[in-house]
């Protein structure tokens, strides 16, 4: 399908956070259905690919397992189809499908996820980033589930450092997964 227009990534963004921040399951729900055939309807891949990485999230924190693993399916043909596959984008969309299959048992294929998400984070310089801190923390907690408690722990430390070294206390209310596809690529 032609892209004829793009949907308002932030206003979804924006929309989905508050859903959350209330806890409102049912309504955030409703936000991604209704951004998902915006973005389908106006052809819009990327703003697509925002929408169904969110959806991904939303699905594994509902526990929708099929629901989950059909919107991550996309998510990644989606990253390829876009030539995102080497960069950030590409990167945040791995770690969003490898905490899915790794939260649903499938940890082995969630590492090479991961393993895919720390090539891009290596490739665009991203490796001192509260985000490539997390991509370790969510890798270091598959390999302690595969009882690799010593590479874990490798993973841990080195998440811990670079949080340490670029003074990341901070919390984020919300994950990455909004950055995903931003609309200037």
């Amino acid at each position: 399908m032609e892209r004829r227009d793009r949907i308002d990534v932030a206003r979804f963004i924006s929309r989905l956070d508050e859903c959350f921040n209330r806890n409102d399951m049912r309504s955030a729900w409703e936000c991604i259905e209704y951004w998902e055939l915006q973005a389908r309807q106006s052809g819009d891949d990327r703003g697509l690919l925002t929408v169904l990485n969110e959806a991904v999230g939303y699905y594994r924190r509902t526990q929708k397992k099929t629901k989950a693993l059909s919107a991550m399916e996309e998510s990644l043909s989606l990253v390829e189809k876009l030539g995102l596959s080497e960069n950030l984008s590409g990167a945040t969309i791995y770690v969003n499908a490898a905490t899915t299959l790794s939260f649903f048992g499938r940890i082995r294929e969630g590492l090479e996820l991961y393993g895919k998400a720390e090539a891009c984070y290596r490739k665009n310089g991203g490796t001192q980033s509260y985000e490539y801190a997390a991509l370790l923390n969510n890798k270091a907690a598959a390999l302690n589930e595969l009882k690799l408690y010593d590479e874990a722990e490798e993973h841990w430390k080195s998440a811990v450092e670079i949080l340490k070294k670029s003074g990341a206390s901070r919390r984020r209310d919300r994950n990455f997964s909004g950055d995903a596809c931003p609309p200037d690529l």
